[in-house]
C-alpha cells in the first residue's frame, strides 16, 4: 500500500506522541495502479532500541484459515532519516527485520493486489479495494502504537475514501488507536455512490449509517436499495433492542459490485465489506444485495462484540480456531434469513422452504450425524477459504458451521417458543446484555449458563449435552407442529442408494462424482467418488440416465449387482436399496389458519 515521498518530509509530518511514545505512519500511493500495484511506506518515530521485526499477516478478521498475504509483497527496503539504506533481513516468507536503526526510520515495499473480495486486495483503474491484513505490514510488539495512514490518490482519478478509520482535518489522512483497530477497517477508494442517514440509539446517542457502493446503478434503483437497507437495519435492531455503540458514532456499509469482483461478505466491528460479481446492480438484484447485508450487519452484534474468547484477541500470525462458530456464524446465518422475512423482503413461504433446506442437510449430512458443532467450528481453519491441493474427507466428517448453527438456532427458537413462551430473540438479548454490550468474551459453558437463566438448569444441560457436546436429536415434530409445520420426506416410497451424482470419466464411462458418503447404501457397499459404474444387474451402463431409469423402477430393499472399475481394479458389489431421504418443511394437513399468529410472531415484522 504505500509509497515514499520524501523521507525527511514524511517523518517530520508524523506527530510526536506525548512521552516519546512510538508512533507509526503509513502512506499509500499508486504509481502503477494499472498494473495492480501500490507502494507502501511505513515511517517509525521514537522507535525502540534493538531489532524491529515486520510482519505481513497470515490471517484476517472474519476469516479463520491462513491466507499467506506475504506472497504479494516485494521490493522491501529500509532507509534512515537521512535517506541512507538500512539492512533488511528476510526471516521468513512474510517476516522482515531491521536490526540496526535510529529513533526515526522508514520501511517501504511494493504491494500487488488483483483479487476483489472481503479478504484480499484489488487495485485497478477503477478503484483500490483494501482489506488491511492483505496490505499493511505491521511491527511486532507495537500493537498499541497509534497509527496514521494517508492515501495519496493520483490526480487523474476521481476517488473518494470509504473507511471506518478515524478521519482527520486532511480528507486523505486517517488514524487508528492500534493494530487491532487498523486491521478491522477495510477501505475502498473509488468514485462510489454515497448515502447517509441518522438514527438515535436507545441511550439517546446519535448514530450515522453510511452506504457506499462502487458499481453501475440507476438512480431509482439506488434510492430503492437505500430505502430497503434502512428497513432491514431497523428490523435487526429489534432483535437486540438497540444498536451497538459504534466507534466514533458511525457504521459503514462498503459495497463493491462489478463484473470482475468475487462474491464475498466480511464483517468488521464498525463496517462491513461486501463484494458481488455484477455488471450492473439492477432492481432484480437488490434481494441478493440485501441477503448479504442482513448477515453481515447482524455480525456487528454477534461476533464483533458478542465474541468468543477463542478468537480474542485476533492473532494475525496464524489460523484462529474457535469452538463457538456455530453461534457466531451459524446463529447469524439463521437470523440473516429470518430478518429478510421479518422486513418483508422474503415471503413466509420462502423462509419456511429455506429452513426446510437447512433441516434436510442437518438430517442427512454425515458431518452433522457423527460430529459435533464444536468440531465443525474448529474445522473452519481448514475450510474457511483455506487452500490445499490434496483431497480431504470433508463430505463425511464436516458439516458447515453456518448450516449447523442455523439448525441449532431454529431448534432452540422453537423449543423456547413452545415450552417457555420465549424466543431466540430473548436468548440473544440476554447474551448481549451479559457479554457483548459490556465487552466480556464468552465460551461454550457461558452459553449454557445464559440459557439456564432463561429456562432451567436441567433444560440447558440437556440441550447442550444433546445438540452441542453431542449429536443426539430429539423428536422435532412437536416443535415444528407448534408452528403449524411438519418435517416431510419427499423421497418417501422411492428407492435410492444415496444422493449420488455422476460425471463422464476420461474413458467415457459413468463415474461417481458426489454423494457416496457414509450411510449411503452405495458407500456401505464399498464404492466411492471416482469409481466407474459399468453394469447394473449385468446390463451395460452407457449414461447417467441409464442409472436414473433403473432406480426409478426399482423397489426399496431390492438388491442390485453393480459392476465397477476403480483405478484399474474391476469387480462387482451388491447394493441394497433404501428409501430416499430428501427432507423439507410443509404446513400441517388441513386448515392451518389457527397458526397464523404464532408464525407471524416468529417470521413476521417485530
Amino acid at each position: 500500500m504505500i509509497r515514499l515521498l520524501s523521507i525527511i518530509t514524511a517523518l517530520a509530518a508524523l506527530p510526536l506522541a506525548s512521552g516519546a511514545q512510538t508512533s507509526l505512519a503509513y502512506k499509500v500511493s499508486f504509481p502503477q495502479y494499472e498494473h495492480h500495484e501500490a507502494q507502501i511506506q511505513l515511517s517509525v518515530r521514537q522507535a525502540p532500541d534493538g531489532p524491529l521485526t515486520f510482519h505481513m499477516s497470515r490471517s484476517s478478521p472474519g476469516r479463520y484459515a491462513t491466507h499467506e498475504f506475504g506472497k504479494n509483497v516485494y521490493n522491501v527496503k529500509a532507509l534512515d532519516a537521512s535517506g541512507k539504506a538500512l539492512e533488511v533481513r528476510r526471516l521468513d516468507g512474510d517476516i522482515y527485520q531491521v536490526r540496526s536503526h535510529g529513533t526515526e526510520f522508514m520501511l517501504e515495499y511494493t504491494l500487488f493486489g488483483d483479487y476483489v473480495d472481503g479478504t484480499y486486495v484489488g487495485i485497478d483503474r477503477t478503484h483500490a479495494h483494501f482489506n488491511m491484513p492483505g496490505a499493511i505490514m505491521w511491527v511486532e510488539g507495537l500493537d498499541k502504537a497509534p497509527v496514521k495512514i494517508t492515501f495519496d490518490i493520483p490526480k487523474e482519478l476521481n476517488w473518494k475514501i470509504a473507511t471506518q478509520l478515524m478521519p482527520t482535518a486532511d480528507p486523505h489522512t486517517f488514524t487508528a488507536p492500534g493494530l487491532q483497530y487498523l486491521m478491522d477497517c477495510p477501505t475502498e477508494l473509488s468514485d462510489f455512490h454515497l448515502a447517509t442517514w441518522q438514527v438515535t440509539n436507545t441511550d439517546g446517542n446519535p448514530l450515522v449509517f453510511r452506504l457506499t457502493l462502487h458499481a453501475t446503478i440507476a438512480d431509482d434503483v439506488w434510492d430503492t436499495l437505500v430505502s430497503d437497507l434502512k428497513r432491514l437495519v431497523d428490523q435487526e435492531r429489534k432483535v437486540f433492542g438497540e444498536f451497538a455503540s459504534f466507534d466514533y458514532g458511525t457504521y459503514t456499509f462498503i459495497l463493491d459490485a462489478n463484473a470482475w469482483d468475487h462474491g464475498d461478505g466480511m464483517e468488521h466491528r464498525n463496517s462491513t465489506c461486501i463484494t458481488l460479481p455484477m455488471k450492473q446492480v439492477e432492481s432484480a438484484q437488490i434481494p441478493r444485495v440485501l441477503d448479504v447485508c442482513a448477515h453481515e450487519f447482524f455480525h456487528s452484534w454477534n461476533v464483533k462484540r458478542l465474541r468468543p474468547k477463542t478468537i480474542e484477541p485476533f492473532n494475525f500470525t496464524k489460523s484462529n480456531m474457535s469452538n463457538e462458530l456455530w453461534v457466531a456464524e451459524g446463529f447469524t446465518q439463521y437470523y440473516g434469513n429470518l430478518l429478510l422475512a421479518r422486513a418483508g423482503f422474503n415471503s413466509r413461504q420462502e423462509e419456511i422452504a429455506l429452513l426446510g433446506h437447512y433441516v434436510d442437510a442437518y438430517m442427512t449430512s454425515p458431518g452433522a450425524l457423527y460430529f459435533t458443532p464444536i468440531w465443525a467450528s474448529q474445522t473452519a481453519i481448514f475450510s474457511d477459504a483455506g487452500v490445499s491441493i490434496d483431497k480431504n474427507n470433508f463430505s463425511n466428517i464436516f458439516f458447515s458451521y453456518y448450516y449447523y448453527g442455523a439448525n441449532i438456532a431454529c431448534i432452540l427458537d422453537l423449543h423456547l417458543r413452545k415450552d417457555y413462551h420465549k424466543s431466540l430473540d430473548d436468548y440473544m438479548k440476554a447474551l448481549w446484555a451479559q457479554y457483548g454490550k459490556v465487552g466480556r468474551w464468552y465460551d461454550v459453558a457461558d452459553l449454557e449458563t445464559t440459557l439456564a437463566g432463561l429456562t432451567t438448569k436441567a433444560y440447558a444441560h440437556t440441550f447442550f449435552a444433546n445438540y452441542v457436546y453431542g449429536t443426539t436429536r430429539d423428536n422435532l415434530d412437536p416443535y415444528f407442529a407448534f408452528e403449524g409445520l411438519q418435517v416431510v420426506n419427499a423421497g418417501k416410497g422411492k428407492a435410492s442408494w444415496g444422493r449420488v451424482t455422476f460425471k463422464v470419466a476420461d474413458d467415457g464411462h459413468v463415474a461417481i462424482d458426489r454423494g457416496a458418503v457414509k450411510g449411503a447404501p452405495i458407500y456401505d457397499a464399498g464404492l466411492d467418488i471416482g469409481d466407474e459404474i459399468l453394469t447394473l444387474d449385468g446390463k451395460n451402463v452407457g449414461s447417467a440416465s441409464d442409472i436414473t431409469d433403473y432406480l426409478g423402477s426399482a423397489s426399496i430393499g431390492q438388491k442390485v449387482t453393480i459392476g465397477f472399475l476403480s483405478r484399474g481394479v474391476q469387480g462387482t458389489v451388491t447394493v441394497t436399496l433404501a428409501e430416499a431421504q430428501q427432507y423439507g418443511l410443509q404446513p400441517l394437513s388441513g386448515d392451518t389458519s389457527s397458526y397464523d399468529a404464532l408464525q407471524n410472531a416468529w417470521l413476521g415484522p417485530q
